[in-house]
């Protein structure tokens, strides 16, 4: 038996279509007086210019029923449309804005909130936390370093991960002209040192470590008198 696909929609099939479609909803209003074919003003609405510009609209009811255009400009109660409908809507027909920008037409000019979480704001207050977290992000992203160096002295390099805690992954290069013993110390303080490696050069040449941490602080330190060279590095 051939059974009519409508009847095969069950009520899952019918929620997950609404939900699709809730999704993409920007805005809808109901047309007053005075449209156009080019020209839909709607009843109470109170949008920022053009912050409905390049995304698609499609009407809902009456003649120019199902036909899709693109927002050009916008007004605060008011769609400038291209293409033109086929006729004007009349006075409460309802027409829809999609979460859909026209392909190539780029983002409206000029997006705004109007309130956050019941605060009022404006679009200027949110991007000042929004750069906030954006370079928060890259700091707590981004590799540190230090090196020096000495002539005939000790030598003391110190490393200042950052102010929300250590970097995990350590890197230590010491170098020198002679003997010398290398000392690595972590802190959380830059007060209190506590030893984690020793790092002994017989003689001349240099050494690399590698660690995992969680101090904020790490200092490494020499008391040779030679020609000494220490560099640490940090990452995530």
């Amino acid at each position: 038996m051939v059974t009519n696909k409508v009847e095969q929609i069950g009520a899952k099939n019918l929620e997950s279509a609404l939900s699709n479609h809730t999704r993409l909803v920007r805005d809808s209003g109901l047309v007053t007086a005075g449209a156009t074919v080019n020209s839909l003003p709607l009843s109470n609405k109170f949008w920022i210019n053009n912050q409905h510009q390049n995304y698609l609209i499609q009407v809902l009811d009456g003649a120019a029923f199902f036909e899709w255009s693109t927002i050009t400009s916008n007004t605060g109660n008011t769609l400038t449309i291209n293409p033109a409908l086929s006729v004007a809507p009349s006075a409460g027909d309802e027409v829809v804005i999609y979460e859909l920008l026209q392909p190539g037409g780029g983002t409206p000019i000029n997006v705004d909130v109007v309130e956050w979480g019941g605060t009022p704001v404006t679009g200027a207050d949110l991007t000042n936390y929004i750069t906030g977290l954006y370079n928060l992000m890259l700091w707590q992203n981004e590799a540190k370093s230090t090196y020096n160096s000495s002539v005939g002295a000790a030598l003391t390099v110190t490393l200042d991960t950052g102010t929300y805690g250590g970097r995990s992954s350590i890197e230590v290069w010491v170098n020198s002209n002679g003997a010398a013993t290398f000392t690595v110390q972590g802190s959380r303080d830059n007060v209190n040192f506590r030893n984690t490696d020793t790092i002994v050069l017989g003689g001349a040449g240099e050494a690399h470590r590698g660690y995992l941490n969680a101090y904020r602080y790490i200092r490494v330190t020499t008391v040779a008198v030679n020609n000494n060279e220490i560099e640490i590095a940090a990452s995530r």
